[in-house]
């Protein structure tokens, strides 16, 4: 949960420009929040090495959801789709939820430490964005 309001959320979220600032996981985006837009993001997982992707934005509806996907290849072999959903709340504030998709003949063979680095990237990048958004709409 985040006390800020839905539009100060989705106004950091699709700010890429602003991520070296505040975000620790997903550290850079180069590229609009717009539909259809390919984008480059950078992420640093917690105790592993970066990585850099070229995925294609499939969903940036203002306030309430940004999504991403990007492909190995070609489609089925490993897709992966990034998804931020902003659920207002009651009393100015929203509900975060992030989620990443895997789908393709490779997912088996992706590690498991992997889900650990993720869900810790995650949370950091929580903090970071609830800490960043409340600071700027307390009065």
């Amino acid at each position: 949960m985040i006390r800020a309001s839905a539009a100060r959320v989705w106004g950091t979220l699709s700010d890429f420009a602003s991520y070296p600032h505040w975000n620790p996981y997903i550290c850079r985006i180069i590229g609009e929040a717009c539909e259809g837009s390919r984008i480059e993001v950078s992420v640093q997982p917690p105790g592993r090495v970066g990585l850099t992707c070229r995925p294609k934005v499939v969903e940036a509806l203002a306030e309430r959801a940004l999504r991403w996907r990007h492909r190995l290849f070609l489609p089925g072999v490993l897709d992966h789709e990034h998804q931020c959903l902003i659920e207002p709340l009651d009393g100015d504030a929203v509900r975060l939820v992030q989620r990443e998709i895997y789908t393709g003949m490779l997912v088996p063979l992706l590690p498991r430490s992997l889900d650990d680095s993720t869900v810790q990237g995650f949370r950091a990048m929580h903090e970071a964005l609830r800490a960043h958004t409340e600071a700027v709409d307390r009065p």
